[in-house]
């Protein structure tokens, strides 16, 4: 007797359509997930390498400045540029420093520096001079094409908080 097992044209016929019928499901999902994700990854880099200019700060005993260059959609920690050219060019379009729905009348509440630039520094602590004029301690807003929006706050102590902005609520 052959015992060949082999799969038939027809069951491989099966397997692709049930393949294709799930690709289109899960496609328009994808499309419509990217700028958010796009977002996402922007606030939680930029979170990071403040975090980490913070620490930086505290291990070598010296200060270290962030400056947010809003009109060019980019910022500086201790004289380097990110993220390249500007965040559009590194996360994809539509991601840029913004307000979006917040109601947040200024992209940018940190203070300026003599460039016009807003600007905080942490000392060999890891405390920040920035300070705002409000109750709310200073921060950078994100926004993109669906106007969604996060912020991320520095307090005068030094604690860096990413927040999104769910409803009306920062979250």
């Amino acid at each position: 007797m052959n015992n060949k097992r082999a799969f038939t044209l027809v069951e491989l016929m099966v397997v692709i359509a049930i393949i294709g019928i799930i690709a289109l499901v899960a496609a328009p999902n994808l499309v419509t997930g990217l700028p958010k994700y796009r977002i996402k990854r922007a606030a939680r880099d930029i979170t990071s390498k403040i975090r980490a200019a913070r620490s930086e700060a505290i291990k070598t005993s010296s200060n270290i400045n962030i400056e947010f260059d809003t009109t060019n959609n980019r910022y500086r920690i201790d004289g380097e540029w990110y993220p390249g050219n500007n965040l559009s060019d590194n996360y994809g379009s539509g991601v840029s420093f913004g307000v979006g729905n917040s109601g947040a009348s200024d992209e940018c509440t940190f203070p300026d520096n003599a460039d016009g630039n807003g600007n905080a520094t942490f000392n060999s602590r890891g405390i920040s001079n920035a300070v705002s004029s409000d109750s709310d301690p200073p921060a950078i807003y994100l926004t993109n094409t669906e106007n969604a929006a996060y912020r991320i706050q520095i307090t005068t102590t030094g604690n860096i908080r990413l927040q999104q902005l769910i409803g009306s609520e920062w979250k």
